[in-house]
């Protein structure tokens, strides 16, 4: 059983803004090759079909195969709790987890969560800059269930979400699987899954840009810090990213500058393109994530960082102005 699991006209959920380092660098650039590469991509679960007795366990690994270009990841799954429990993986912190892999690298977990009220596990995570997007095969997370009642319980993914280091989704199929729990026979055959065949996308005319004259870069400026600077003003006052500043100035903590330190600033980089729709403003309510003012009004929470030179996804404060960017 393969489901397709585009979702393209969905938000990316939960990715962290951090990873927009690489997509202030590599927004221009051109991805059609790199989309067309994914059609044989799948998340499946492994093995897909398991019989076990009530009260013994059954260890499942959520895979990723044949991806090209991975830097983040959303999944979900669902169960029957009924005869199924999900052990939890990290009995220190509150909840109930499941076990991350490595592909792609778990820099930053933004949901963990198996609900076995529900019969919902939620899976997020992103690479961090300077890590290199990951391609081909490999273990995106395990879990291990517990039997509870006598029956066959599906495995089924409703959420497949995959994308690369511009926040770009990547197309991919998902394939499912069942535990058998209780009953002394062996285990079905497993089933061969039919095959899918996607639709190609229309074609795509590419239109070449008029040529560009280059002129020689102006030499860097050099600014002391004064105090109550913070990295983040000193590159809104000077109107460059503070990834460049960081690069630059070989800084390993972005929030530990000192009064008198000398730092270069780079050139600002071309100016862009006439201005587009306005943004909208909100103002910071008292419980609101960025997940979820980006999921409010439907943009990508990497893009919202960026829009707001956020620099840590995990902090914003109540009262604070946030611009929307337009969709």
């Amino acid at each position: 059983m393969i489901q397709r699991n585009w979702n393209m006209g969905r938000p990316l959920p939960a990715f962290v803004g951090i990873v927009l380092v690489v997509v202030l660098v590599g927004s221009l650039l051109a991805v059609g090759p790199a989309a067309a590469m994914q059609a044989g991509t799948v998340v499946r679960v492994q093995p897909v079909t398991q019989q076990i007795g009530i009260g013994q366990t059954a260890t499942v690994e959520i895979r990723i195969e044949n991806v090209s270009g991975l830097y983040a990841a959303d999944v979900e799954l669902r169960f029957n709790p009924a005869a199924l429990q999900v052990q939890d993986a990290d009995p220190g912190r509150d909840g109930v987890q499941i076990q991350p892999g490595n592909f792609p690298s778990p820099d930053f977990v933004a949901l963990n969560s198996a609900d076995n009220a529900t019969g919902v596990i939620r899976y997020a995570l992103t690479q961090l800059p300077p890590k290199p997007p990951v391609s081909g095969s490999g273990l995106l997370a395990t879990v291990v269930f517990r039997g509870q009642a006598a029956g066959t319980v599906d495995l089924t993914f409703s959420i497949v979400i995959l994308a690369n280091a511009q926040g770009q989704q990547l197309p991919a199929s998902s394939q499912g699987g069942n535990i058998i729990v209780g009953g002394g026979g062996p285990p079905p055959a497993t089933p061969t899954p039919l095959p899918v065949t996607p639709t190609p996308p229309p074609p795509v005319t590419i239109t070449p840009p008029p040529p560009v004259t280059l002129t020689p870069p102006p030499a860097p400026t050099r600014y002391v810090v004064q105090r109550g600077d913070t990295l983040y003003s000193i590159a809104r006052r000077f109107g460059v990213s503070i990834w460049q500043l960081v690069s630059l100035n070989n800084i390993p903590n972005i929030n530990l500058i000192y009064v008198g330190q000398v730092l270069i600033i780079p050139a600002p980089g071309p100016t862009p393109p006439g201005p587009g729709p306005t943004p909208t403003q909100y103002i910071v309510q008292y419980g609101d994530t960025l997940f979820s003012i980006a999921r409010r009004f439907g943009v990508n929470v990497w893009r919202l960082a960026s829009y707001n030179n956020i620099s840590n996804p995990n902090y914003i404060r109540a009262g604070q102005v946030l611009l929307i960017p337009p969709r």
